[in-house]
């Protein structure tokens, strides 16, 4: 099938030919549906072209648009590939961490499309600055949920108003049917065209790093999956020791940092980036010829994100994760003795009571070989518990208690005869005045 027989106009056809050769399995289903005006739930896989699917109908309409994004960076993604596909479509982006002012005055003027995360949207949305709309796309639903966002976009779709409504997910994830309070016609490709090989290598942890370093080939496009952005960190110093040339993304690094990192490995000049799962979902990358798992996925879904970013399109990709392999435990192995084996002990021994003068004779022991100090007269061996217990006489206590009592009470004295002196001093000067 090609794009004339999708029901797109031919300003549309003719524009779309110029970027893809033929719809993907994806665009072929959705596009008839919602250039019909139906409301559609579509769970594709990413990667399956789907940014196209909902951008094309949207631009066959002569009405305003709303499409909402769970992160920063794939609101970007689907304003550029807007700005692509539709060119004479007035495009907005607006997203959180950028001047609220400038999104003012842009939304005031005429628009067509508005790209928006769900924060940045309802804040607009409680300001008054949004007009209704007649379709709107929740892109990434299940991601959007993940993220807490079900009632901000719940008061966002009540809000515009929108005649059309398109659901886009990777999952069916359980909170989306609380948005489905209309027909929703559903589309469902369970079998994804993704050629990836897939290779699990179980390697310890220690040899994990220079295994890395005998897979990375800085000349192929590479992106290396840790699970913290401590990990993201720690690694690049190391990558950055070999000398490759590399960027790095998290949640910590600010929208421009992160922008300007994504920036540089989607235009070639750097070929390594080290991401968190920040990178997994919503951010389309070409050309990717490796994945390299360097720390494993928490779960299945999370990982076939990460693997889908290679392989994308009906293009070939690659994807290997480095499984940690936990030493086997063999019950006949020898134990390893931590110390010395005494050939004099046998099955009945006992420590010996824990002495804290150390042991006798010698002086030395636990106590840094401190000999008993004068005073300490005498011990008593506790014969049940096998300590033994050091102690002062009463009198030698008290009589130690009563200098301490006696220097106290002279520093008083010598403080208080010190201040008499100084009044009689001053009273004296003033008799002589």
């Amino acid at each position: 099938m090609n794009f004339e027989n999708l029901g797109l106009n031919k300003r549309i056809v003719d524009r779309v030919k110029e970027v893809y050769s033929a719809p993907t399995d994806v665009q072929e289903k959705v596009i008839p549906v919602m250039t019909q005006g139906k409301n559609v739930f579509v769970l594709s896989k990413t990667g399956s072209g789907k940014t196209a699917a909902f951008l094309l109908p949207i631009g066959n309409t002569k009405g305003k648009a709303l499409i909402l994004t769970p992160t920063r960076e794939l609101a970007k993604q689907v304003w550029e590939e807007a700005k692509k596909l539709l060119p004479w479509k007035k495009t907005l982006v607006v997203y959180g961490g950028t001047s609220v002012d400038r999104d003012i005055e842009r939304l005031n003027k005429h628009w067509d499309i508005l790209i928006a995360t769900p924060g940045r949207c309802l804040d607009h949305v409680n300001r008054g600055n949004l007009d209704r709309v007649d379709v709107a796309v929740l892109d990434e639903g299940d991601k959007m949920l993940e993220m807490g966002f079900l009632e901000d976009v719940t008061e966002i779709l009540d809000y515009v108003e929108p005649k059309q409504v398109g659901l886009f997910s990777a999952t069916l994830h359980e909170e989306l049917k609380k948005l489905m309070d209309r027909d929703f016609e559903t589309i469902k490709l369970e079998e994804d065209n993704f050629d990836i090989e897939h290779e699990k290598i179980p390697v310890e942890r220690r040899e994990k790093l220079s295994t890395l370093r005998n897979l990375l080939d800085p000349d192929k496009k590479t992106i290396i999956f840790m699970s913290t952005k401590k990990g993201v960190d720690w690694l690049s110093e190391k990558i950055g020791a070999w000398g490759i040339r590399h960027a790095i993304i998290h949640g910590d690094l600010s929208q421009r940092k992160r922008e300007n990192m994504v920036g540089l490995f989607k235009n070639g000049k750097v070929n390594v980036i080290i991401a968190t799962d920040v990178l997994a979902r919503g951010i389309d990358i070409p050309d990717v010829d490796l994945v390299i798992n360097y720390d494993e996925a928490r779960d299945e879904k999370t990982h076939k994100h990460r693997i889908g970013r290679t392989g994308r399109i009906g293009k070939k990709g690659k994807a290997i994760t480095l499984s940690e392999a936990l030493p086997v435990f063999d019950a006949n192995a020898p134990r390893k003795q931590g110390r010395r084996e005494n050939p004099h002990r046998d099955g009945n021994w006992k420590r010996r009571p824990y002495n804290p003068e150390g042991r006798e004779g010698n002086g030395r022991g636990r106590s840094g070989g401190k000999r008993r100090q004068e005073g300490q007269r005498g011990s008593r061996r506790n014969s049940e518990q096998g300590r033994v217990k050091v102690y002062r006489h009463q009198d030698s206590r008290q009589g130690e208690s009563n200098r301490r009592d006696g220097r106290r009470s002279g520093n008083r004295g010598s403080r208080d005869s010190n201040r008499n002196n100084s009044r009689n001093r001053r009273g004296a000067g003033r008799s002589r005045r």
